[in-house]
């Protein structure tokens, strides 16, 4: 096991973590104005990840980030660069862009909205709804995920998708319900491409920080007509679940408001 930043993670973690920085770094910027400090955040970023490697990064901005992303995290499957220090030092520059948006008001008001509903399952999909929960730093009470190949990193450790995406999906035929794409939080009235990496939300008594946004699997497909379900792909707008870091642990309840922060 490796402890990276208060956090463990297995081998395959860290492997996975950094292979998706370069998405992680996409979706950072995507839709955001340019802020003071953040390209040189980013050329730092390429400049580890290509070290790490042994590799020659061509390109700029996050475009390098995802080829030395890719040669980074083969590097370390092959054991031939340390994964504790190359994550490290990734998620402190994520969290530093993060601060670089919010000094400069990129990551806009403060809004809110309620908890719908709260779902958990001991593997796979539908997750069912239960009242409330303990949201601990490895994700909510009661929540076990299937298989580990894919899920369970310290950034994975509470999936988010809106009610209201939902609702207009089933309108549309599709027959999908609140937590049977595995979100275990179902929030209601916002906008839901104000959510983003970095963007944070205080829900009852927990705090939560979006990291990056959860990629459709053959599980979904049964929720969608035709099996659908690159619908809610982020490639698709702002339809994706989204993924979030546990900041501070604490109790939800269904019906609690939801502050995003500004």
């Amino acid at each position: 096991m490796l402890h990276i930043a208060g956090h463990d993670y297995t081998q395959t973690d860290a492997q996975r973590t950094i292979g998706s920085l370069g998405d992680w770094w996409a979706q950072s910027v995507a839709g955001r104005p340019a802020v003071d400090g953040l390209e040189a955040l980013v050329a730092e970023q390429a400049a580890i990840l290509a070290a790490a490697a042994g590799a020659t990064v061509t390109g700029e901005g996050v475009a390098a980030v995802a080829i030395g992303a890719a040669a980074a995290g083969r590097a370390v499957s092959a054991g031939t660069a340390d994964a504790v220090e190359l994550v490290t030092a990734s998620l402190s520059l994520l969290a530093r862009a993060g601060e670089v948006f919010r000094a400069a008001g990129a990551l806009g008001p403060a809004a809110s909205g309620t908890l719908a509903q709260i779902s958990v399952s001991d593997g796979g999909v539908p997750k069912l709804a239960r009242p409330e929960a303990w949201i601990g730093r490895r994700g909510v009470e009661g929540d076990r995920q299937k298989t580990r190949e894919h899920h369970g990193r310290p950034w994975q450790a509470v999936c988010l998708w809106s009610a209201d995406l939902i609702d207009a999906f089933v309108a549309e035929g599709h027959p999908l319900a609140y937590g049977s794409a595995g979100e275990n939080l179902t929030l209601r009235g916002f906008d839901w491409a104000r959510l983003r990496p970095a963007v944070r939300l205080r829900i009852g008594e927990a705090r939560l920080e979006v990291s990056m946004a959860a990629v459709p699997c053959n599980k979904n497909r049964r929720w969608f007509t035709d099996g659908r379900a690159e619908l809610m792909h982020d490639d698709n707008g702002p339809r994706s679940r989204w993924y979030a870091w546990v900041l501070d642990e604490g109790r939800v309840c269904a019906g609690d408001e939801v502050v995003l922060e500004p």
